[in-house]
């Protein structure tokens, strides 16, 4: 067997395949595919981070019950609601959210953004203006980290998680 210089051909068909891959898998890093990515609504990111201190200063100083599906819901909302909310004259930061957002000590940007979504969506809601938000997620487009559940682009909410289909190990051999 004689071995042989690669050709041309060859080279360059590779050089290809190696850019393709680099390219889908840099393309992968993008979005709510990262783990650390609770979704996206359009091309705005809304980190697993920002999702979590949001969460924590509303349950803490607004509502117990809150959690990350309320919490991530009002910041789906806030890109979704706030922008149409102050262009058209329903919204804009009132008393009723200045209320709110003083019972918060020092509030994070992602709370304010939380409570933003929460006050705009409500106010587009009474003004008869609630398609608007339907509409707006369908342009843009709205995607949840599965961990986080879905996004109803009809309900303009978010869904529920899938039920834990991972069971945990049973003890020596039991089903």
């Amino acid at each position: 067997m004689t071995l042989r210089p690669p050709q041309p051909r060859t080279t360059a068909a590779l050089a290809l395949l190696l850019v393709g891959l680099l390219a889908g898998l840099l393309s992968g890093c993008s979005g709510a595919g990262r783990p650390d990515t609770a979704a996206v609504v359009g091309g705005t990111a809304i980190s697993s981070a920002d999702l979590r201190i949001a969460t924590q200063q509303l349950s803490e100083n607004i509502d117990p019950q809150v959690n990350e599906s309320v919490t991530l819901n009002l910041l789906i909302l806030n890109e979704l609601a706030t922008g149409p909310a102050v262009a058209s004259g329903t919204w804009r930061p009132d008393a009723a959210y200045n209320a709110m957002v003083a019972r918060v000590p020092q509030p994070a940007q992602p709370t304010l953004a939380a409570l933003s979504g929460f006050h705009a969506n409500r106010a587009l809601e009474s003004a008869g203006l609630g398609a608007q938000v339907k509409e707006r997620a369908r342009t843009l487009g709205v995607t949840v980290n599965p961990r986080y559940g879905t996004f109803d682009v009809d309900a303009a909410q978010l869904g529920s998680t899938l039920p834990n289909w991972i069971r945990a190990s049973s003890p020596a051999g039991r089903p």
